[in-house]
């Protein structure tokens, strides 16, 4: 059974085909020293994302809302900040908020 396929939104793909896809994924992925992580600019690039939500919101155009949001949930660069900003939590160097902490 050399063509096993699946199904993926409606497209047939051969594990072939799958597997060159996530190999390229991978290796278009940077890797970073945590120290070495540029976080200004990633604090940039998802502060223009959130920019942009906010005038598309302004505007009332839901459907850019939409798309804007799930790139932002999808970003890289969000991720990250969302990352060190767990781990500043549980180091208690949290710089954003005091929720967390008793009084």
């Amino acid at each position: 059974m050399d063509r096993i396929s699946q199904r993926h939104h409606g497209f047939v793909k051969t594990v072939k085909q799958v597997v060159v896809n996530m190999s390229r994924n991978i290796a278009n992925k940077r890797m970073y020293d945590w120290k070495a992580v540029p976080w200004r600019k990633l604090e940039r690039i998802v502060f223009k994302l959130q920019k942009r939500i906010y005038r598309a919101a302004q505007n009332g155009n839901k459907r850019k809302v939409r798309m804007l949001q799930g790139l932002l949930t999808r970003s890289w660069s969000a991720k990250m900040i969302a990352v060190r900003q767990v781990t500043r939590e549980k180091d208690g160097r949290n710089r954003w908020s005091n929720s967390h902490q008793t009084l």
